[in-house]
């Protein structure tokens, strides 16, 4: 058996559209994670307790236990955890989450 990496992520760095620089001086309404690794390069970057304290209003979604976990590592809990650890499961949790809080 071998065993071939499919993918690797690698940390951004660069801001070219000038989005980092809004981010930081704006929020967001949520971030998504979807790997221990975007959290972690996300937090390397943004430092991800100072941003959600800078905006309370901002909302996490991972994608799944593992990801969740990462959070967990800096002492954050995620709003919502997608049940069906896919893309297509972590938008329906942001949209069933959405739709809850807006009733």
């Amino acid at each position: 058996m071998d065993d071939i990496p499919c993918y690797k992520t690698i940390q951004e760095t660069d801001d070219l559209t000038g989005s980092a620089s809004d981010f930081l001086d704006h929020g967001a309404d949520w971030i998504t994670f979807t790997s221990s690794s975007t959290v972690e390069h996300f937090h390397d970057r943004f430092n991800l307790p100072q941003i959600l304290q800078n905006f309370p209003q901002l909302k996490t979604a991972s994608i799944g236990p593992e990801t969740s976990k990462a959070l967990l590592k800096l002492k954050l809990i995620p709003t919502i955890e997608a049940q069906s650890h896919t893309i297509p499961g972590l938008v329906q949790a942001i949209h069933s989450h959405t739709t809850s809080s807006a009733r």
